[in-house]
């Protein structure tokens, strides 16, 4: 098998384990333990910054966010496969992945509690 193939094949794989996880979360986690995992924008937590982004507050929320996943994942994959880029889009995807949820749930924080000075329900979600 060539090289170009096998690095195809692990970083397909690699990238499908993502809602993979997202879906064993939802669907094999007890909700006492996906309540820890939510950002609540009246307990600052560092954790919750990150975890929050991996747990849905439905299956429709989750089926939407895995859509839009697939719908701008696959087309990166197949730029960068087609560029010989594995690398770079394993790279891109770790960061993508560490860096975006508390990002986006301290953007959520912000936004709510500062702008509109109100408390707001917890923060959910896969930033798709």
């Amino acid at each position: 098998m060539s090289d170009t193939v096998s690095k195809t094949r692990t970083t397909t794989i690699l990238t499908l384990l993502i809602p993979l996880g997202l879906a064993a979360i939802h669907f094999l986690l007890p909700e006492s333990l996906r309540d820890v995992m939510v950002f609540d924008h009246s307990e600052f937590s560092i954790i919750t910054l990150w975890t929050s982004a991996f747990v849905h507050l439905d299956f429709g929320h989750l089926l939407s966010n895995l859509v839009g996943y697939i719908a701008g994942i696959v087309p990166t994959l197949v730029l960068f496969t087609y560029q010989k880029r594995h690398r770079v889009f394993r790279r891109i995807l770790l960061v993508f992945l560490v860096t975006f949820p508390p990002l986006i749930a301290i953007s959520n924080y912000a936004i709510f509690n500062s702008a509109f000075r109100q408390r707001t329900r917890p923060h959910v979600d896969f930033p798709g």
